[in-house]
């Protein structure tokens, strides 16, 4: 009987542990290009968020990154991925027609699971000037906020923080505070 309590805790420590560092702070690392000093007006963003922990997470993370892109100053339109899109052109088409002045991709780039579902997931990030087709930010993100014992809104809407406060730092969107994660 001691034996049986001990793994059971033993158990529960473990998925603690576990719950506890997928909760942790996500890892960025990222490069602009030295010469690019502008402040996107109209963003469109192209957009994977959701093929990992699905609509609710991604309509949270649309939400947020458009709540905080206005107040930069940015008008923020997503657009997410279809992977049965048949229209080559249609993320192009979109974009035209917001007028955006900026572009960013976000893609999904691996991740990590276990029993318990998915613990973190790998974005790519990449940010281009429109008008002069440059390519003028990268960012790789391992985000770990996938604890399963955080609402999948929750995690949209860190995401999205934690993408805007990384623009911040970088000096792209500017003119704006940096929000705290969700505790």
């Amino acid at each position: 009987m001691k034996a049986r309590v001990a793994s059971a805790v033993a158990v529960g420590i473990l998925i603690g542990a576990l719950v506890g560092c997928a909760s942790g702070p996500s890892k960025i690392q990222a490069t602009k290009a030295e010469d690019y000093a502008k402040h996107p007006k109209r963003m469109f963003v192209v957009s994977a968020v959701g093929t990992d922990w699905g609509d609710e997470y991604a309509r949270a993370f649309q939400n947020k990154i458009g709540a905080l892109g206005r107040e930069c100053g940015t008008a923020v339109e997503v657009s997410r991925v279809n992977t049965l899109e048949l229209d080559e052109h249609a993320q192009t088409n979109r974009m035209r027609a917001f007028q955006a002045d900026s572009l960013l991709t976000i893609s999904r780039n691996g991740g990590t699971r276990n029993q318990y579902g998915l613990i973190n997931v790998v974005y790519n990030l990449s940010l281009r000037d429109v008008a002069a087709n440059k390519l003028v930010w990268r960012a790789d993100i391992n985000f770990f906020r996938g604890a399963t014992a955080r609402p999948v809104t929750e995690r949209g809407e860190a995401l999205a923080i934690e993408i805007t406060n990384k623009l911040k730092d970088d000096g792209i969107l500017a003119n704006c505070p940096k929000h705290a994660l969700p505790t």
